[in-house]
C-alpha cells in the first residue's frame, strides 16, 4: 500500500512538472504563433491588393467609411500596378492589428 501512495504521489507530480511551461518556452511558443499569424496576415493582405486594390486600400484606410471618402477617386486615377503597389505599401506588412495576435497570448 505504501509503494502504491508513493507511486501516485510520483506520477502526479511528474505531471505536476512536465505541464508547467517555463518562461522561455511560453516565449517561444508566443513568437512562434505571432511570426505564423503576421505571415499568414501579411499574404492575406497582399492577395487582397493584388485582386482588389481600390476597395481593399480604401476599406482599410477608412476604417469602411469608404463612400464620400474621396479614396476610391485617388486610387483609380493611377494606373492597377501603381494601385496594387499602393495598396500594398499602406495597408500591408506594415502593422498587424493586435486582434490578429491576441490568441497568440493566452
Amino acid at each position: 500500500m505504501q509503494l502504491f501512495k508513493f507511486s501516485i504521489i510520483l506520477l502526479v507530480s511528474l505531471i505536476t512538472i512536465s505541464g508547467c511551461e517555463s518562461e522561455a518556452d511560453k516565449e517561444k511558443r508566443e513568437n512562434a504563433c505571432v511570426d505564423r499569424t503576421t505571415s499568414r496576415y501579411n499574404r492575406d493582405c497582399n492577395d487582397a491588393c493584388e485582386s482588389d486594390p481600390v476597395f481593399f486600400a480604401c476599406s482599410v484606410e477608412t476604417e469602411g467609411n469608404v463612400i464620400g471618402s474621396g479614396c476610391p477617386a485617388w486610387y483609380k486615377r493611377m494606373p492597377r500596378e501603381k494601385q496594387i503597389s499602393e495598396c500594398k505599401k499602406e495597408t500591408c506588412n506594415a502593422w498587424v492589428p493586435f486582434e490578429a495576435v491576441e490568441h497568440c497570448y493566452k
